[in-house]
Parts: structure tokens; C-alpha cells; sequence
């Protein structure tokens, strides 16, 4: 989060970590024209060849996904597994010859105090990227593929799915847009040991939706190959002095993908629920709910109090009692205002297309910001004040939880950490986008 930076030289290297960090659905974000401005708040996602998206590496994770759809044996892995580190190693040293030509590109701009290097260098520099990154993912899969036994080779379709999902499934305009159904009943086994019918059920559930969900991602990731080639390059965000960010029209039709998935992970998570009883049922809106809004979702840091204070030996029975008390109240309290976050996030999205840019707005003459009346103006108060409701309440929690300890004991509770977010709108993450994940 960058708070109260004044001048056109923080701008200009705000613009070259939003355009550098932040890819929306695989086009290039933004182009900046201002002059000496006041960041209020602003909050980029992202990452950069390690991460997600169309030029991301494949991961570890990913690498033995892949060899789990496919049945490698074990000397099958190896083999992929030393193919995936000479991939990794390659793809290391690429990124930081990109890093290079960034670093390169931001002293230009800040020598000749032209932000409009920006705009002329940066999208070849991203298109020279997902090119060559594309490129070098698309020949480690064929190297992995020629490991397979013939059986094992007309399986290499439900890799190519799975790949897709991992990147063009990003932090997208909806909550939800970004997220991956398969992935979630994956780790969380939804499937095992359900019995017939519910398992039949089950099965043809999730075929059917990895078959509908990969006709939009395909029919997706054509659409945005042709927004790359239109004229003006991939730039899709323009932040002006006096009306904060204005969106290329470009975007409504990436807009309107995140829709299309958000809507079909709605209707196909409550189908699974069906399949599944009632602890199958909880895993699964509790594993969707944290990455369509993790901001929502995500664990607190007052759940990690009351986590650490449970699990002290010297803790008296009394303490004990009103720990679980404790934990109980802001368990119920949290439901509600997470209800009524989620509920006020998604009337923002509806209101205004899915493209609400409210964590990058400028605020040129300082004072408070007051929100329009309209539904859109509304919708962001409603999340606010949500937010700001949960807020106040993990505080307490906080407070609350230390005060029945002693001071011996809250020396040895958790520091708190910088949360990472899941799946959110806009600048999400994506889970399973991680370089490593052993």
C-alpha cells in the first residue's frame, strides 16, 4: 500500500511498478499522465515471470498435478522433474534480464522526466515477454509430453485444460472470476470416498464443468489475443489529474469473461454441493468464499490470537472458558459482517461492470473524498463501512484476547503478518500462482 507520496517523480515510478507488476487478464496496465499528484491509496497486485498469467512459469505445484492426471510412474516423475528444473533455471535468468530492460526503462524516465517512455517502450517490452515465456513453457511441455506412454498421451487433454485454467484464471473484475473449481475440490479431496450415486454425480458435475469452463477460457483467450494486436498497443488504464483513473474501453470485454466465470463458479458450486454431504458442502463455499473474497475471508490476524492462545499448556481452566467464549462471539459477529461485505461487494461489481477502481483513485485536492449517490457510490460506501465494521471488531478481539493472558504469555503470541490476499478483485492474486510450492 503507498500512502501520501507527493510529486511527478513518484508518479512516474508508480506508473512503472503498476505497468511492470500488474497484468490484467494478460494486457498491460496503464498509462500514466500527471503531473505532481497526491497518492492517496493505491494497492498493485501481481508479480512478475514467477507469477500467474499468460507468460507465468509452471510450477512445481503444477508439474505434479500434471503427473497425478497422467499416472506417471515413478521414474516418469524424475525424468519430469529434471526437465522442470533446466526449465526453472532457464526462465530465472529470462526474468532477470527483464528486470534488467525495466530498470533501464524507469532511468530513462527518470532522467528525462518523460513519462511518456511509459507508454512507447513498455508494451513491446511485455509483448517481447509473455512471448518468449509462452515459448519456453510451450517447449517444456513438449519435452514432458514425450515421456508418455501411448495410455498416458490421450490423457495430455486435461493438462492442457488445467494449464489454461492456471493462466487465464487470474484476479479478475468479478470476485469469483479468477477462481478454479477443480483446484479447490482438488486440495481439499471433495471427491473421496463419496459413494454411489453421489459419487456418479460428482464425476460428471466436474467433467461437465471443466468442459464448459475451458470453451470460455479458449473462446477468451482469443479475444484477448486480438485486443494485443488492435491499434494503441495493450495499454488499458489511463490515471489522470482530476478524475482518477479512466478505463480503456477495451476492458468491458474482459469485463465481461470475469462475468461469464463468475457466474458459472456461482451455478456450478451450488451443483457440487449437492453432490457432496453436508462437511463436503462447508469445505466447498468455505474454499471458494476465501478466494473469491480474500479480502473477506482471508484468516485475521485476531483468528491467529485466538488460535496461539488455545494452544498454551499454562493456560487455567477460567481463561480456557472465556478464551472459547471469546472465540465463539467473534466467530458469529465476523459471519454477519462477512455476509453483509460480500453482499455490497458484488452490488459494486454488478454497478459498475466489474470495473470499479477504487484502490487506485487520486485524490488531487486533499480533504475527504465523499462517494456519489448513485448505486455504484452506495455499493462502495456499504463495502467500507463493512470493512471497516470487521475492522473494529478483530481489533477487539485482539485487545480482548490479550487481556486474559499474562504478560509471560503475550510475549509468546504470533507477530502480526502482512496478509496476503487471494483471488480479489481487480489487482487479485491467484492461489497456485506461487514460483515454488514444495
Amino acid at each position: 500500500m503507498v500512502q501520501q507520496r507527493d510529486g511527478a517523480g513518484w508518479v512516474m515510478k508508480l506508473a512503472a511498478a503498476v505497468a511492470w507488476g500488474t497484468m490484467i487478464w494478460g494486457v498491460v496496465a496503464p498509462v500514466v499522465q500527471a503531473e505532481a499528484q497526491v497518492v492517496r491509496s493505491v494497492r498493485v497486485g501481481g508479480g512478475p515471470i514467477g507469477g500467474g498469467g499468460p507468460g507465468g512459469m509452471i510450477t512445481k505445484r503444477s508439474v505434479e498435478d500434471y503427473a497425478t492426471l497422467l499416472e506417471l510412474s515413478d521414474d516418469q516423475r524424475e525424468t519430469v522433474r529434471t526437465l522442470h528444473e533446466g526449465y526453472r533455471e532457464a526462465m530465472k535468468a529470462y526474468q532477470a534480464e527483464m528486470d534488467a530492460k525495466m530498470e533501464e526503462i524507469q532511468e530513462k524516465a527518470n532522467d528525462s522526466g518523460d513519462m511518456s517512455v511509459f507508454q512507447k517502450d513498455l508494451p513491446e517490452l511485455m509483448r517481447e515477454r509473455i512471448e518468449k515465456s509462452q515459448g519456453m513453457s510451450k517447449r517444456f511441455l513438449e519435452d514432458f509430453k514425450a515421456t508418455l506412454e501411448p495410455a498416458q498421451a490421450e490423457k495430455w487433454g486435461k493438462v492442457e485444460r488445467q494449464r489454461r485454467r492456471e493462466t487465464m484464471l487470474m484476479g479478475g473484475f468479478y470476485s469469483g472470476g479468477g477462481v478454479d473449481l477443480a483446484d479447490i475440490v482438488r486440495r481439499e479431496k471433495l471427491g473421496e470416498g463419496l459413494e454411489s450415486p453421489a459419487s456418479t454425480d460428482y464425476a460428471n458435475t466436474m467433467e461437465e464443468y471443466e468442459q464448459d469452463l475451458d470453451r470460455v477460457l479458449s473462446d477468451f483467450e482469443r479475444a484477448r489475443a486480438e485486443l494485443r494486436k488492435q491499434e494503441g498497443g495493450p495499454a488499458m488504464i489511463v490515471m489522470t489529474d482530476g478524475n482518477g483513473v479512466q478505463a480503456d474501453p477495451r476492458m468491458k470485454t474482459l469485463a465481461e469473461y470475469s462475468k461469464k466465470i463468475r457466474d458459472m463458479n456461482d451455478r456450478y458450486v451450488a451443483r457440487l454441493a449437492q453432490t457432496l454431504g453436508e462437511d463436503g458442502r462447508q469445505r466447498l463455499e468455505r474454499g471458494y468464499g476465501q478466494r473469491a473474497f480474500g479480502r473477506v475471508y482471508g484468516k485475521s490476524y485476531a483468528q491467529d490470537l485466538l488460535e496461539a492462545a488455545k494452544g498454551m499448556d499454562d493456560l487455567g481452566t477460567s481463561e480456557r472458558q472465556k478464551l472459547a467464549e471469546l472465540e465463539a462471539q467473534h466467530e458469529e459477529r465476523s459471519r454477519s459482517l462477512n455476509r453483509q461485505w460480500v453482499e455490497s461487494q458484488r452490488r459494486l461489481e454488478d454497478a459498475t461492470d466489474g470495473m470499479d477502481f477504487g484502490a487506485m483513485r487520486f485524490n488531487v485536492g486533499g480533504g475527504e473524498e465523499k462517494e456519489p449517490e448513485d448505486e455504484a457510490g452506495k455499493a462502495r460506501k456499504a463495502v467500507k463501512d463493512a470493512a471497516t465494521a470487521r475492522r473494529e471488531l478483530d481489533k477487539a478481539t485482539e485487545k480482548s484476547v490479550r487481556e486474559l493472558l499474562s504478560k509471560e504469555q503475550r510475549d509468546r503470541l504470533p507477530e502480526k503478518r502482512e496478509r496476503v490476499e487471494e483471488g480479489g478483485v481487480m489487482f487479485g492474486g491467484m492461489p497456485g500462482g506461487e514460483e515454488e510450492a514444495d
